[in-house]
């Protein structure tokens, strides 16, 4: 049991590395460590690590054989089909691909080509997943982890960058630049201090294992606010170039800051020209009632909005909550949330400067859902002093969980009853009927007249099956019905444990001794049970009388046959004939 459960660890890990080596995600937001300019030289340092181990991996898996290759192939597989969402189309494709090299490894005698062939056939199913985004703006993004920084005039600001990458694909060699302006209604800082750029030596894939707000890699600028800026809210805009997959792209990324300026230099509202600014409406955080939300389930979504003008209010305030279209196709797309009422609306009359407000929706999860974030747009539409109609558009992510579930087969106990000492074989199986993995499946048994059992069932995919092939040992003689319990418990992808029972029937009876050598149980040779009865001994004075008699009868006969012939050697014949009767009947009489 114990190499088992090692070999299904060094099969899932050798899965995780190769599909990060080959630009691939697995499931969900793997755990990401903040990497600043100056611990390049400690990443690589782990980059290294990380390569002996996977060499090491690699080792275990070769040692396995042909059944630890095909073993990768269908968990390679099986994540690639439950973690991107594939179609029908798209799943049958991949399965075919895993078939294919499956059964070119059960045909190759040569070890050597097992490995190739497997590399294959990864390759080919990262093909057939969904195209990634040409460019990174749909999926790296920048956190509210550390919300929006306050500076004055004067004074030295750093602007954290909380980066995170929601693509399942690997970004390298990322690079940080600000987008610096001399007018200071642009870029309230001094100039010459942001010419330095932030880089990043890679992004690993989304993990969805990983709590969504713990993913993240932060970079630091550091600005001088200019004496003559004005107080406001400034957008800050960064270029991003990176390169994926040996082709560099770029993006760009807004974060904000608000400015307190002198009083004397006014703020951007006052200024009037073509470019002036007009009242911002932004999203500064969410929260769900259940903080967990669960597909299938009905949730309350709070979300908290401000308006960034500090001289101007906004009026007849529409929002719009609108879940982004999942789907493969244009013919096939559906929302993740919809709200209950039926209306993603929400009216507000009115927003005064510098206040915040909270809008409320109930809305249910579609039961379907993958376990993963799903983004919900907030379409805002508002009118203010001197404009009418103005838009503008947020975003938040809500990660979509789902409940754990199984079904069990009817047990096979065979035999049905046993004796104290022996065992009998219990089999059934464990089926996922759920959309998430089933991890650390365990089987132990409760009954007092049974001991012994326990067995380990690794991971169920959703959708697969465990089967459960173990022994139990009669411990006690059964005093009731027989009755023991199957305790099932296995993990959901938080780590939370689930346990579940099964009743069956197991009769175990006292053990029985068999005497065949004159025990005290008093069986017979044909092993009934029914004891023999013993012959009475025949007393000892009755039986040397009868013997006399016999005797002195026989003499006497013997003297009146041949009285008349009286030689010495008839007689003595005679006496030995008597003395060897006398023998012969004392050993019958024994």
């Amino acid at each position: 049991m114990r190499r088992i459960k090692g070999m299904k660890k060094a099969l899932l890990a050798v899965s995780m590395t190769l599909a990060l080596t080959m630009g691939v995600g697995l499931t969900g937001p793997a755990m990401v460590v903040p990497v600043y300019a100056d611990e390049n030289n400690q990443q690589n340092n782990n980059q290294q690590n990380n390569n002996q181990q996977n060499n090491n991996q690699q080792e275990d898996v070769a040692s396995l054989g042909k059944d630890g290759y095909i073993s990768e192939l269908q968990d390679y597989a099986n994540n690639k089909i439950i973690s991107n969402g594939l179609s029908k189309e798209q799943a049958t494709a991949i399965s075919n691909v895993m078939n294919s090299a499956i059964n070119a490894i059960k045909n190759s005698g040569d070890a050597g080509q097992w490995s190739i062939i497997t590399q294959s056939a990864k390759a080919e199913m990262d093909a057939l997943v969904y195209k990634i985004p040409s460019d990174a703006s749909g999926f790296l993004q920048l956190t509210d982890m550390y919300g929006t920084q306050t500076a004055k005039y004067g004074q030295t600001v750093n602007i954290p960058l909380s980066f995170v990458n929601f693509a399942p694909v690997v970004i390298t060699d990322v690079m940080v630049t600000p987008v610096v302006s001399n007018l200071s209604t642009e870029w309230p800082f001094v100039p010459t201090s942001a010419t330095s750029a932030q880089s990043i030596a890679s992004f690993p894939a989304y993990d969805r294992n990983v709590d969504i707000h713990a993913v993240r890699q932060d970079i630091g600028f550091n600005f001088t606010v200019r004496e003559d800026a004005k107080s406001g809210y400034y957008p800050l805009k960064f270029n991003v170039t990176y390169t994926r997959k040996g082709v560099n792209e770029k993006t760009e990324v807004v974060t904000y800051i608000k400015i307190v300026g002198k009083p004397e230099s006014g703020s951007l509202e006052e200024v009037k020209d073509a470019n002036t600014s007009k009242p911002r409406i932004i999203v500064t955080g969410f929260e769900t009632e259940p903080a967990r939300v669960k597909a299938g389930e009905t949730f309350t979504l709070n979300v908290h909005v401000q308006n960034t003008s500090s001289t101007e209010g906004v009026k007849n305030v529409l929002f719009d909550l609108q879940a982004a279209p999942e789907g493969t196709d244009k013919t096939n797309t559906y929302s993740a949330f919809l709200p209950t009422s039926g209306s993603s609306s929400v009216y507000v009359e009115s927003i005064a400067p510098k206040a915040t407000t909270d809008l409320k929706i109930e809305m249910s999860a579609k039961a379907d859902l993958a376990e993963k974030p799903y983004v919900l747009e907030v379409q805002m539409k508002y009118d203010c002093q001197n404009s009418v109609d103005l838009t503008d558009t947020a975003s938040v992510s809500i990660p979509i969980y789902q409940n754990a579930r199984c079904e069990t087969s009817n047990v096979e106990i065979s035999p049905e009853s046993i004796n104290v000492g022996e065992e009998a074989n219990i089999m059934f199986s464990v089926y996922n009927t759920g959309r998430t993995n089933l991890n650390n499946v365990w089987v132990k048994f409760k009954g007092d007249s049974i001991t012994g059992g326990e067995a380990y069932l690794g991971n169920i995919t959703p959708g697969g099956t465990g089967s459960l092939d173990t022994n139990v040992t009669g411990a006690a003689a059964t005093t009731d019905d027989g009755k023991i319990i199957a305790e099932i418990s296995f993990e959901n992808e938080s780590g939370d444990i689930t346990t579940i029972e099964k009743e069956m029937y197991l009769t175990v009876n006292e053990a029985m001794v068999d005497d065949f050598g004159g025990g005290d149980m008093g069986f017979d040779d044909g092993g009934m049970g029914i004891e023999e009865e013993q012959p009475k001994k025949a007393p000892i004075i009755p039986i040397i009388i009868g013997v006399v008699v016999v005797v002195a009868a026989v003499v006497g006969f013997i003297f009146w046959k041949k009285k008349k012939g009286s030689k010495k050697k008839a007689a003595v014949d005679d006496l030995a004939d008597l003395e060897d009767l006398f023998t012969d009947d004392d050993k019958e009489q024994k």
